[in-house]
């Protein structure tokens, strides 16, 4: 296969896949409709941002739908909760399930917990916090808790602080930040605290910053960002950072800006211009290494997806190969993974002197099945496909025990944060059933 061919292969692959430097790559629109005050979370055990209703404001919604830094895909679940907006998700990283409470139907709040595990929506409680909207939930990792602050009741804003523990709602705080809704919580699993920040109180909106010990609430800055509600607020994993976006400021101004806090201060992201926004749903996808963002008001309602991601281009081998000696899959480091540039990758320990590649988008599934996936079926005992291969049998054959491999990228911004996955397969006549043997895996991160 020529590399003209290879390139357009490439492209149209990735355009439906729709100290770095960081910025906020579009990702496109799809079939997920405009709305505000959806809710969203990624669930890490299945590798998928999931958003959960919001409003048009003609409707409220009721649909489920899926992330995989390609396109928003619809679950369609047995039973799920009631249409509602303004209600908050997070997840159980020990349990394996998104959390959702709470909300805002046409004539109420809501006080119910569901569960969603991937496939099934499932009601857990109707008691505990008392019923409303505008609250924030984050998983507490260490202490296996997901907790909740504030939200507007019937009765007014609260400022109590309860804790799920996936069976029971626990009371556990009454003191801490005054009274508030639509302010923002994330946890810091760095350093095992719950950072929120601002929100609507009694007085008009804040922008001060408190942290959550699983014990008491401190108050940690009144500095930074402007006082904004109806926020965005999601932990960084890969870099340790809480990332705050957008908002309603002062004036009902709507806000674009792009903050970090690292645990002592704030610091703004000299980000490109990304429209300003209020009620968009947000959420850190660790398999891809970005932040997820979706929808909102900008002044009309949207349904774009963006991804705040490292521009900077990145090469890592990871995995093992097989075979005796393992064969090899290794970055060039003069040709990374540039758009409008050429990627290099090394193929070392060929037994025969022909290997071919494989490219896939993913190392997290093959169509319904889990990656990594052992080949000993086909006849590769200790052999593993390490990503899937939308792509394969791309020439690596340079002659000798090694191979170069080259692949242009086209300079297309929009590739910009995206991934590709390579993986070797080589001839090896005699060393198992198949004659064959794969290299580890190499994850290119594309830059600009």
């Amino acid at each position: 296969m020529n590399i003209q061919v290879v390139c357009c292969a490439l492209a149209a692959a990735l355009a439906v896949q729709a100290s770095a430097q960081m910025d906020w790559i579009p990702r496109g629109s799809g079939l997920l409709t405009m709305r505000e005050g959806a809710a969203m979370a990624y669930d890490d055990q299945r590798g998928r941002s999931v958003v959960f209703g919001g409003s048009d404001w003609l409707h409220l919604f009721d649909d489920t739908w899926k992330w995989a830094g390609s396109s928003w895909v619809p679950t369609l679940t047995p039973q799920a909760p009631s249409p509602r907006v303004w209600h908050a998700m997070a997840y159980d990283g020990q349990r394996g399930v998104v959390v959702l409470f709470g909300g805002w139907q046409p004539t109420a709040h809501q006080g119910d917990t569901w569960e969603f595990d991937g496939i099934h929506w499932t009601l857990r409680a109707t008691t505990g916090p008392s019923a409303r909207s505008g609250a924030a939930l984050a998983y507490d990792w260490w202490r296996g808790r997901t907790v909740l602050f504030g939200g507007a009741t019937a009765a007014g804003l609260a400022a109590d602080t309860w804790e799920w523990d996936g069976s029971l709602w626990l009371q556990v705080a009454t003191t801490g930040p005054e009274s508030r809704t639509r302010h923002g919580l994330a946890y810091d699993s760095l350093r095992r605290r719950t950072v929120l920040f601002g929100g609507l109180t009694m007085l008009g909106i804040t922008g001060d910053t408190w942290e959550w010990d699983g014990g008491a609430w401190t108050l940690r800055a009144t500095a930074g960002p402007a006082n904004r509600d109806n926020l965005a607020l999601a932990y960084d994993s890969g870099r340790n950072r809480t990332v705050l976006f957008g908002g309603q400021g002062d004036g009902a101004v709507l806000l674009g800006d792009t903050w970090e806090w690292d645990g002592a201060a704030w610091v703004q992201l000299a980000t490109s211009a990304m429209v300003p926004r209020v009620g968009h749903a947000m959420a850190y996808d660790i398999q891809r290494h970005c932040m997820v963002l979706f929808g909102g008001y900008t002044g009309h309602l949207r349904n774009d997806t963006w991804e705040l991601t490292s521009t900077s281009s990145f090469a890592s081998p990871y995995g093992v190969g097989c075979g005796a000696p393992p064969l090899s899959l290794q970055p060039v480091p003069l040709l990374p993974p540039r758009i409008g540039g050429t990627a290099g990758a090394n193929v070392a320990q060929v037994p025969a002197g022909f290997a071919v590649m494989a490219l896939g988008w993913n190392q997290q599934m093959l169509g319904p099945l889990p990656l990594p996936l052992s080949l000993a079926g086909m006849g590769m005992p200790g052999c593993q496909l390490l990503h899937s291969a939308e792509i394969f049998g791309l020439d690596a054959t340079g002659g000798g025990t090694w191979s170069p491999f080259l692949l242009g990228i086209p300079d297309f911004p929009a590739l910009i944060g995206q991934h590709i996955y390579l993986q070797a397969f080589a001839l090896a006549p005699g060393v198992n059933p198949a004659g064959v043997v794969a290299s580890n895996g190499l994850r290119w991160r594309i830059g600009r």
